[in-house]
This record gives C-alpha cells, sequence and structure tokens, in this order.
C-alpha cells in the first residue's frame, strides 16, 4: 500500500494510529509504523523523535541518540525533543552531554518538573552536589510533592551532613506515600548514623521490601516462624539465615555469642567461603553453606529447627545503644600455624612494617566510585622506608598491579594462594600476620577488625551508616582508626590517603627501630591451641536421600494464610520424612513449556521438551519419596500457573511413578462458576484421579471433587496454624474485647475505603482492632 505524500491528511492518520499504538505499549509495532511514515516521509520530526523514543526503551540508547538528534535539526526548540535526548544520553553514561540537553530542555519550558528532576540526577551522578541540590530545590518549588525530588534532594542532604533537613524531606515523602520502603530505609540510615540504635533498627527493616532489594534478592523460603530474641529451650533450633554480603555476615557475627546465652542449638547458614573461618571461631554453632538452591531445605542432620532469623535482624535484639556493644576483641580465630608461616613469608630483609592495602569496593557503580582510590595514588606509602605492602584487594587487577610496581619499584607483595574469592581462612590468616591494614570500606575491613588487627579505614564524606558520625573509632571494632573525608568526591577521600601516609611516615622516623614500632602496632597475640576439626559432611552438605519435595510452596508469597499453609506442610513433612526440599510458587508459575490443552499431557514429545527444559526439577521428582503439592492460589481456572501444576501433578504420578498427594485451598475448575460440562472439569477429573491423596480446605471444594468421582477428605484451615506459629504474645490476665480484620489478599482503593469507614466507626466507640497482613 503507498502512502500519501507528506502532509496530508493520510499521514497525519497514521501518526495518530502510531502514537496510539506507542502508548499501548506495543513498541515493536510502534517502530514498524514509525519507519513506515518515514518512508514515505524522511523528516517527519515526531516520528524521527518516537522512533528514537522506542529505541531508548529497547536500551538502544545509541540509536536513540541519533535519531533524536536528526529531530532536533528538524526542531531546535523542541523542548521535549531535548528532554529525551538528555535521557538517552544519560542511560548512555553521557552526563555532560545530557545536563546539555536537560538545560536546553529547560530554556524552552522551564516548568517541566520530570527536566528538572533528572537534571539533579545527572548532576548528582556527575558529582556536582550543589548544582544537583539546586535543580532539586527547583522541582520542589513547582511540585512540592515530587516523589523523586524528595528522595534524591533528601539523599544529597544526607551526604553532606544535613540530617535534619534531610529527614524532613523523608518524612513530606512519607506522609503522601507511607509505604514508600526506600524513604523509611534512608530515614533509617540517618538514624543509625546518629547512633538513634532502637529508632533506626525499626525503620531499617522497610530495607527488604524496597524495589531494589527485592530486585536483587526475590523472597526465599525458610520454613519457621521468626524468632524474637527469647529463650528457646534446650530441645529447639534456631537456624539464622546469612542474608548479607560477606563483610555484613562478619561484622553481624560478632552478636552470635549473644545468641548463644538465650539459644544452645543454633544453625548459621551462610556464603561457603565463611564455613571454615566461622567453624573455627564459633564452635558451639553448627555452620552450614548457602548453596546455589535459592531456596533452604531441611534435613535431620541439622536438627529440629523451630524458629529462623537473618544474621542482619540480630542487632535490633542485641545492639540498642552504645552501652550494648561489648569491648570486640578478636571474634574470629584462624589456623596459628598458617599465620607464623605468612610471618615469615612476608617480611623480607629489611622490612619493618608490613602494611596490607585494599584499594576498590561497593556492590553497585556509584558505592564503587565514591568509594575507591585508585592503586596509582598510594605510590608515596610504597615509597617508605621499611614498609613492605601487601595486596588484599579481591578481583583481577593485574594489569593495575604491574603499573604500580613499575612506577614503584616496592613490588606490592600479591599472593594466589590466599584468594578471599575462594576460600576466606587462608586470607584471614595472612590479614593476621600484618602490622597494619590501610583501606577503603569493604569486606578487608571486616576481616580485619574481627580478627583484632590495626586497621585504618578511609572514609568517603558519605558512608555506610555503620561508622556513625565524627569520631575516630568505631564500636564494631576496637582496633578501627576511621580516617573521614571533609567533603564530597574522590579528592577529599584521597587527601585522607596522603594524611595517613604522613602520618606512618612520621611514626617511621620517630621510631629507630622495629622492636619500638610496636607501640603502635603491637604484635598480634596468637591463640595457642585452638584447632577445630571442619566437618566435611556439613560443607557439603549434599541433597539429601528420601526426601519429601513440596512444590509450589508459598511460605514467603501472598497473604499470611498462604504462608501458614505451606508452613503447616513444612511442619508435618519434617515429622515424617529425614529432609524436605521445595519448590518456591515464584518457579513453578515461570515453567516452560506450559500445556496449553489436554492433549499435551499424555505427549511423549511435549515432556520430552518439558524434561529438557526443566531437568533439574524432574529429577528432584524422581527421586523424591514423596511429592506433596500445595495447591493454594493456583489450582482453580485455567491459566499457565494452574495448568503448569497439574502437569507437574500428573507427570509425577503418570511418568514418574511417585507417590503425589494435594493439598488444596479451595477448587473451581471453571473458575467461579461450577458448570461439571465445562472442558476445565474434565482436565482437573483426568489429573485428580491419578494422584495419591487430595485434601482440600473448604466444603464447596469438596462437594465439587465428589460430583467429579474423586475421593478427597476436607483439610485444615490456616488460622489457627498463624496464630500458633507466628503470633506468639503472651496470654493476657485480663481479657479484652477487641476484633481481629483478617483474610485481606488485596485491597484495592473501594475495599480500602470500606475499612476505613469501618475502622472509624470502631474507634470512635473505643474498641481496639488488630489487623492481619
Amino acid at each position: 500500500m503507498r502512502m500519501a505524500k507528506s502532509g496530508d491528511a493520510e499521514i497525519r492518520q497514521w501518526f495518530a494510529q502510531a502514537l496510539a499504538i506507542h502508548q499501548q505499549g506495543n513498541l515493536q509495532e510502534a517502530a514498524r509504523r514509525y519507519k513506515l511514515i518515514l518512508d514515505q516521509q524522511p523528516d517527519h520530526a515526531d516520528a524521527l523523535h518516537l522512533l528514537g523514543v522506542v529505541a531508548h526503551q529497547f536500551g538502544k540508547h545509541d540509536n536513540a541518540i541519533n535519531l533524536i538528534k536528526l529531530a532536533l535539526k528538524l526542531q531546535p526548540a523542541n523542548a521535549v525533543f531535548h528532554y529525551n535526548l538528555a535521557k538517552a544520553l544519560q542511560a548512555n553514561n553521557s552526563l555532560a552531554d545530557a545536563i546539555t540537553h536537560y538545560q536546553l530542555s529547560l530554556q524552552h519550558n522551564s516548568s517541566d518538573t520530570n527536566a528538572w528532576a533528572n537534571l539533579a540526577v545527572a548532576y548528582q551522578d556527575s558529582e556536582q552536589v550543589e548544582q544537583a541540590v539546586h535543580a532539586n530545590r527547583q522541582t520542589l518549588a513547582l511540585d512540592g510533592d515530587h516523589p523523586i525530588a524528595l528522595l534524591n534532594l533528601g539523599t544529597l542532604l544526607s551526604q553532606i551532613g544535613e540530617y535534619d533537613e534531610a529527614a524532613l524531606l523523608f518524612d513530606r515523602l512519607l506522609h503522601k506515600h507511607p509505604m514508600h520502603a526506600e524513604a523509611h530505609t534512608k530515614k533509617s540510615l540517618i538514624r543509625l548514623l546518629q547512633g538513634d540504635f532502637v529508632r533506626g533498627w525499626h525503620e531499617h527493616y522497610w530495607m527488604y521490601f524496597s524495589a531494589d532489594f527485592v530486585g536483587k534478592n526475590p523472597p526465599r523460603v525458610m520454613p519457621f516462624p521468626k524468632w524474637r530474641g527469647e529463650a528457646l529451650p534446650d530441645n529447639s533450633t534456631l537456624l539464622i539465615n546469612g542474608d548479607q554480603g560477606v563483610g555484613d555476615v562478619v561484622m553481624f557475627a560478632s552478636l552470635l555469642p549473644d545468641v548463644l546465652k538465650r539459644v544452645h542449638n543454633v544453625v548459621l547458614e551462610c556464603d561457603h567461603r565463611l564455613i571454615t573461618l566461622f567453624q573455627r571461631s564459633f564452635p558451639a554453632i553448627k555452620i552450614i553453606p548457602k548453596l546455589a538452591e535459592r531456596d533452604f531445605y531441611w534435613q535431620q542432620a541439622l536438627g529440629p529447627l523451630r524458629y529462623r532469623i537473618d544474621i542482619s535482624e540480630l542487632a535490633s535484639l542485641f545492639r540498642n545503644s552504645e552501652a550494648d556493644f561489648p569491648l570486640q576483641n578478636a571474634y574470629l580465630k584462624v589456623d596459628d600455624a598458617k599465620v607464623l608461616a605468612w610471618q615469615t613469608q612476608l617480611r623480607k630483609p629489611g622490612t619493618r612494617l608490613t602494611v596490607g592495602i585494599s584499594w576498590r569496593g561497593g556492590l553497585d557503580a556509584r558505592a564503587r566510585q565514591a568509594r575507591s582510590i585508585a592503586l596509582a595514588h598510594w605510590q608515596p606509602l610504597a615509597a617508605l622506608p621499611g614498609v613492605q605492602l601487601v595486596n588484599l584487594q579481591y578481583g583481577d587487577h593485574a594489569a593495575e598491579i604491574a603499573e604500580f610496581n613499575a612506577a614503584t619499584g616496592n613490588a606490592l607483595q600479591t599472593h594466589a594462594n590466599a584468594n578471599p574469592i575462594a576460600d576466606l581462612s587462608d586470607f584471614a590468616a595472612l590479614v593476621k600476620a600484618l602490622d597494619l591494614v590501610i583501606s577503603i570500606d569493604n569486606t578487608t575491613v571486616h576481616i580485619a577488625g574481627a580478627l583484632n588487627v590495626k586497621t585504618w579505614l578511609l572514609l568517603p564524606l558519605a558512608h555506610d551508616w555503620r561508622w556513625l558520625l565524627q569520631r575516630e573509632d568505631t564500636p564494631w571494632y576496637a582496633s578501627l582508626t576511621l580516617w573521614r573525608a571533609d567533603a564530597l568526591g574522590a579528592q577529599a577521600l584521597r587527601a585522607q590517603l596522603v594524611k595517613a601516609t604522613a602520618q606512618l611516615a612520621s611514626m617511621l622516623v620517630e621510631c629507630g627501630s622495629s622492636e619500638q614500632l610496636q607501640k603502635y602496632f603491637p604484635v598480634q597475640q596468637l591463640d595457642a591451641g585452638i584447632t577445630v576439626a571442619v566437618d566435611a559432611a556439613m560443607q557439603a552438605l549434599p541433597m539429601p536421600a528420601n526426601y519429601a519435595l513440596l512444590l509450589n510452596d508459598t511460605s514467603a508469597w501472598y497473604h499470611w494464610g498462604c504462608s501458614c499453609t505451606s508452613l503447616a506442610m513444612h511442619a508435618q513433612l519434617r515429622e515424617k520424612y529425614p529432609a524436605v526440599v521445595s519448590v518456591p510458587i515464584s518457579d513453578t508459575r515461570a515453567l516452560a513449556p506450559c500445556p496449553l490443552e489436554a492433549a499435551h499431557f499424555d505427549d511423549d514429545a511435549f515432556y520430552a521438551a518439558f524434561a529438557e527444559r526443566n531437568a533439574t526439577l524432574v529429577k528432584r521428582i524422581l527421586h523424591a519419596a514423596v511429592v506433596v503439592i500445595n495447591g493454594e492460589g493456583t489450582l482453580h481456572g485455567l491459566s499457565h500457573a494452574s495448568l503448569s501444576l497439574l502437569y507437574l501433578a500428573y507427570i509425577a504420578k503418570t511418568r514418574l511413578q511417585r507417590r503425589v498427594c494435594l493439598i488444596n485451598h479451595s477448587c473451581y475448575p471453571d473458575g467461579s462458576r461450577r458448570d461439571p460440562a465445562a472442558p476445565a472439569y474434565s482436565l482437573y477429573r483426568k489429573v485428580y484421579a491419578q494422584l495419591d491423596v487430595i485434601a482440600v480446605r473448604e466444603a464447596v471444594s469438596l462437594q465439587e471433587l465428589v460430583k467429579m468421582g474423586i475421593e478427597a477428605v476436607q483439610s485444615f484451615d490456616s488460622l489457627p496454624l498463624f496464630v500458633e506459629n507466628q503470633y506468639r504474645q503472651p496470654v493476657p490476665s485480663v481479657r479484652r474485647n477487641y476484633i481481629v480484620l483478617a483474610g485481606s489478599v488485596s485491597w484495592g482503593k473501594a475495599v480500602t475505603a470500606e475499612i476505613a469507614k469501618l475502622l472509624q466507626l470502631l474507634t470512635a466507640a473505643n474498641i481496639p482492632v488488630k489487623i492481619l497482613v
């Protein structure tokens, strides 16, 4: 079909259709139509611009930049074109050009709040703090409730020490958006920095609900009630999950002795690199590795696990004021023989001081940029007479080290057999053998502090909450000295390295001999006689035999009823089987290929494709002693989720010959209707007829199964189980009248409005309400 020439009604109609399709989210079709327009009218500025926007949305930022620049040649004063070009440039990390085009956009439309807000981010990422603050203030002058500007300005002000105003900005944001997890988290960081631990820990828990955290850490099945710090009987075991990075887990491990005062039996699950080091350091605790599988699985060797807690949550139980911090000496223990071997190897002729250095750290790019000091800036330290530098930096930095060694003539000792990426026990022994560690903020500092090794920590102005404010020491580690930058930016941080180098030089001049240096850097006292045999079986923790496999586990998903149903299944299975392995609902819902018709259930070719795509899951089913399926929130109607779960149940029985038991909340094969003639009923009947045990929660579903000719029993209700397992409050001596509001899965605006009316009536009548969510 030939399109009309430029400027006529037909081409305008085509553009309107393309724009509508773009706004509906169909990017590929929108791009196709924009290209058709450009085939006929190459100078159609709007089509060029929006084709560039589509490219940006697809992550093809170079294409987006080129297309929008062509559009701007045709309409150089178009504010929207400048704005979207700036966004593409910003995504491409061309910050200077992005700033220029945001400014041009604002020249033509100075009231665009999003342009001001994005300009502020570009300034912030290019370390132009004053300009970023100004741009955020301009955004808020136009829209006082702009959520991005409130969050970003609060973040910037907290970084430069304007904590009171920052907290007020977070409060303004929370007034409009009370569930804004990131605002709560950032407010908690201010509290913790100021040493307000009680309120800080309480708000810090919101971190687990922020979009960034959830995106990187999907919910993890740990099927036990949470421990709240109470003393536990001797027959109960507490599971502690090492939920943070290695450095944080090392820091929070200082709380393990506090735990052991209240709980006799403790299992700690952590990064495999920490196993040997932690087993030697905490012999009363069973240390197990966190395996490649995301979710925890129980086996008898772990004992009668009753409760669980994340290691990062221990601080809210035991560190609520500075008086709660004990004087931390060396709570990590290393092999003395390895330390002595390292000391012999490190001390070359003429060495007066062995100094370990680490210069890079931070998980994301922004944190790395703020914390790190390029190795070239450490050259003056290598020039100090009698100082032997030792590499403690993890990762491959061979080229940087070679350049450093060539420039200094004093080679940075690097030892491949102390690689912290592989195992931290040898690395810890190396750190213990040093006289001094100088490092930016990374895992090395936590290892050194936990070993009580003298450490100088170089901190940027905007630093982690744990280092508090305006002090040279830290309650977390007795051996640390903090060197704090007095301004934002890399230059201010490097200035602290210069000062630290000058102080070390002064000490070396003052002390004429290595023996005299001991007043500053005393010889480490080794813990002679500590030998702990590492339990190789617990290190490996292989997949257990004769395990029960729970499919569609909802322990960490949806409302409390779903959680409690799966928790109850876990508890019962632990009494009957030596191990329980589960597959969470997030995995079962993502299975592919999905059987889209009944014929697929017995199709050999379809099964072969499914088994190849999901080989690990099929193997798990094949080797399980029993397969238990939780139908909660899934087995009703015909959807991708229900069809996938029905297919798993069917092949587990018919192809893999397993014993299969199903527990379902309700069973309405045809959705909300109950029509035995519907195709869904025949499929459910086909699958359910193969299963060994079927239990459903409520009577209507049980009647539906009886109509199908399926033998089933009525199962439990989850409310009493939830109360028993989770709501462990002391029974009040005096009975009070109150109302419990429970069972709500999703609150839309209409439901919330009605609940609000009810709560107002109850409050007016002085009737307390407890809400289970």
